[in-house]
């Protein structure tokens, strides 16, 4: 996993409480992995990501 796992962009902007909630809907059940890092859009700087891997039914 890691790094080379291919990376869909989408940019989630943090409400003022630094949160944020979404919903993602997979088109066939069976296994994900949704991976998330810190961007900044300004200085194009970022951390590394974290990933978390599950089964969608």
């Amino acid at each position: 996993m890691g790094e080379a796992v291919p990376w869909r962009d989408q940019p989630m902007a943090l409400d003022a409480d630094g949160r944020y909630t979404s919903r993602f809907s997979v088109p066939t059940a069976g296994p994900v992995t949704l991976g998330l890092r810190y961007l900044d859009p300004t200085t194009g700087r970022f951390g590394p990501a974290s990933f978390v891997s599950f089964t969608a039914y």
